[in-house]
């Protein structure tokens, strides 16, 4: 079987097989399906193939193949519905007859991503549903079966795990742990990160204080420039309030500046324009 699916596949290849029809996309997939012993979703993708192929022509060879490896799976899926049916209504005599239906009752394609593309955590809980159908079809309970209770419980803790990763993941797009600088520049590209990768943010705890870390620093920076604005403010009142003819303060920096604009007879620029707290001379 091996030989005639790798002779077939390079068949496939040799014709120059074209990722854009859909016939032969649907066929690679239900190959992959195959090879990972997956026949249920072998058989449903081969008789996909069979329905997209028609009477093209070019898809004759590969559908007369495809027909018959759809017979042989169906075959083989017969024989076992008959085993596990046999199984079912019979008990075991010795633990080495459970043994045996307990790993009748497993599903026999990987759990784990091959190269089928497919989610992984899709596939395992698929995986386990089908393992969950196969103990019910057969009596059988996982105390029966201890190899497949771990083997349930190993799987179960993956999908965790990996739910877990991808959420942590998905926080740490947000960008608010990366950011040592506690600006509004900061906040605002976070803000920009929370929306363009549709993050909850509650959901992210460590990301969440480092927002309001940086959210309080900005504000004590505030407070701080406020208060040192009312203390000069104050030593001024109080510088003025030392002279005489002093009738006011004003804050800020002003000086002159000869405006660019020329006068449109003589070519000289005869207005002078001023600049209020300006950060330093030109």
């Amino acid at each position: 079987m091996k030989l005639f699916v790798t002779i077939f596949l390079s068949l496939l290849i040799a014709t120059g097989a074209s990722a854009e029809q859909t016939p032969k996309q649907v066929l690679t997939q239900a190959f992959k399906s195959h090879e990972e012993k997956n026949f249920a979703a072998a058989l449903e993708k081969f008789n996909k193939f069979v329905e997209l192929a028609g009477e093209e022509p070019t898809m004759q060879k590969y559908k007369k193949k495809t027909l018959g490896l759809i017979e042989r799976i169906e075959k083989m899926q017969r024989r076992e519905s008959e085993k596990r049916k046999a199984a079912a209504n019979s008990k075991p005599s010795n633990r080495w007859e459970l043994k045996n239906k307990c790993h009748l009752a497993k599903p026999q394609w990987p759990y784990y991503t091959v190269h089928s593309g497919e989610d992984e955590v899709a596939k395992k809980r698929r995986w386990l549903a089908e393992l969950e159908n196969n103990h019910k079809e057969l009596n059988l309970t996982y105390e029966q079966c201890p190899q497949e209770k771990e083997l349930k419980a190993e799987i179960l803790n993956n999908i965790k795990d990996t739910i877990v990763r991808r959420a942590r993941r998905k926080c740490e797009s947000s960008g608010a742990g990366s950011y040592t600088s506690n600006t509004e520049y900061s906040l605002r590209k976070i803000d920009e990160n929370i929306k363009r990768y549709n993050i909850d943010i509650n959901k992210c705890p460590k990301e969440k204080r480092a927002i309001a870390r940086i959210v309080s620093a900005i504000e004590h920076q505030k407070r701080a420039i406020g208060r040192l604005y009312e203390r000069e403010q104050k030593e001024a009142q109080e510088e003025a309030n030392k002279r005489t003819n002093a009738k006011g303060v004003a804050q800020g920096t002003i000086y002159p500046d000869v405006i660019e604009s020329a006068g449109a007879k003589t070519g000289k620029a005869h207005l002078i324009k001023s600049h209020h707290n300006v950060g330093g001379l030109p």
